[in-house]
């Protein structure tokens, strides 16, 4: 293995590239450790609401007397907003938050090597994208890593650390320091539609869909995933549904539409998803104010009447094992492609990165608790039986791939 250990360590200066949602987020954090901030976007507007954003969030802190106020006057001070990517120049590593459209990803990254320093690292924080996708066309693609924050990026301690066999050993380690100088656990891993969690989770999130479109209701699939003990946000309860809302029906929308190259068990409910995303209207989400959204059940009650399904009624066990068997067969496909090498790396991944309950030991350690790889592989085929089969388990997990 390549020595990495006189590659020297992220600099203090920090370039982000999109202003929205993700990439405020990622400038308060860096804004937070100390990190000059140099927060870039092309529209003056969105600038401003991210600028009020960070400060709100600051402002918070202030009023819990976590920080004093002439923290928040420092904190703010340190980010420079700006429509020009030259102004990036001084920054040693940058941080790629734009819209989830591969051609503007690219078109960013080719901006960058016109304007960055030659020693700059291109850091791209996609969720939906290959990094090899994103620098297909770079000039000098070694620069290139992956930095996939978990939202909200304040609370969710994983960052996804992603090296393409292009990635140098420099671009690695500024990457991993970053994330480990923000207070993050930097988990590195191979390149690939997905990631690590992404792939893993989309699984998780599809089958809810699937059964929210079989006429199953919200309350009750969220239920059983808060009885397990699925949480995020330093501990709040939250089911997959729940966890589409956070996240967001249009991303998540395109999230699971990318993934589709993985082959028919990434199947979702695309008309499902679509009724809840009217056009020129904010997406619907499925709970509101606590309780179930009308809007969504009457969206969710037209569908079934019009794509009837044949699936009969199910025990509380079947739905159990509907949401979380297909991520154990993610995680062991996962382990065959060398996304990582290790189990406990995926325990570690879904416990910070998603809210798998630490209690249960990790996805795959409570797996192999619970059940034998020829069980589970037995389950999965009787579910695919039933229910699709997109549920078909992988050969690994009959051969002891746990």
């Amino acid at each position: 293995k390549r020595n990495v250990a006189t590659v020297p360590m992220a600099a203090m200066r920090i370039g982000v590239l999109g202003a929205g949602l993700m990439g405020s987020q990622i400038a308060g954090q860096l804004a937070e450790k100390g990190y000059a901030v140099v927060l870039r976007d092309v529209l003056p507007r969105i600038l401003a609401t991210a600028i009020g954003r960070i400060h709100t969030t600051q402002t918070a802190q202030v009023r819990k007397r976590i920080i004093l106020p002439s923290d928040l006057r420092y904190r703010m001070m340190r980010i420079a907003p700006t429509i020009h990517i030259r102004d990036v120049r001084a920054a040693s590593l940058v941080i790629e938050a734009v819209s989830e459209k591969l051609d503007v990803k690219r078109a960013v990254l080719a901006e960058f090597e016109a304007e960055a320093d030659p020693d700059a690292i291109f850091a791209t924080n996609t969720s939906s994208y290959t990094l090899a996708d994103i620098a297909a066309r770079a000039l000098h693609s070694e620069r290139c890593v992956g930095l996939h924050f978990f939202n909200p990026v304040a609370k969710m301690q994983l960052v996804e650390v992603v090296r393409a066999p292009f990635t140098s050993d420099k671009a690695l380690v500024q990457a991993s320091s970053l994330a480990k100088r923000l207070g993050k656990f930097p988990l590195v891993v191979h390149d690939g539609p997905g990631f690590l969690v992404n792939r893993i989770l989309s699984r998780y999130l599809a089958e809810a869909v699937i059964m929210v479109g079989e006429g199953i209701s919200i309350r009750r699939i969220d239920s059983i995933a808060k009885n397990f003990g699925m949480a995020v946000d330093s501990g709040h309860p939250m089911g997959p549904l729940e966890l589409l809302d956070l996240i967001g029906l249009p991303v998540a929308m395109h999230v699971l539409t990318s993934l589709a190259v993985l082959g028919p068990r990434i199947e979702s409910r695309d008309t499902l998803l679509r009724n809840l995303l009217p056009e020129k209207k904010p997406p619907l989400t499925f709970w509101k104010s606590g309780k179930e959204n009308e809007q969504a059940v009457d969206v969710v009650a037209n569908y079934c009447r019009a794509y009837p399904s044949e699936a009969g009624p199910i025990s509380d066990e079947i739905l159990h094992q509907r949401l979380f068997l297909p991520m154990v067969d993610e995680a062991v496909r996962c382990l065959h492609d060398k996304i990582v090498e290790h189990s406990w790396q995926v325990d570690f991944a879904l416990t910070y990165g998603i809210g798998f309950p630490a209690f249960r030991g990790g996805l795959l350690t409570w797996a192999r608790q619970t059940m034998t790889p020829g069980q589970i592989t037995q389950e999965l085929e009787s579910l695919a039986a039933k229910h699709g089969k997109r549920l078909e388990p992988c050969p690994s997990l009959s051969t002891g791939g746990l």
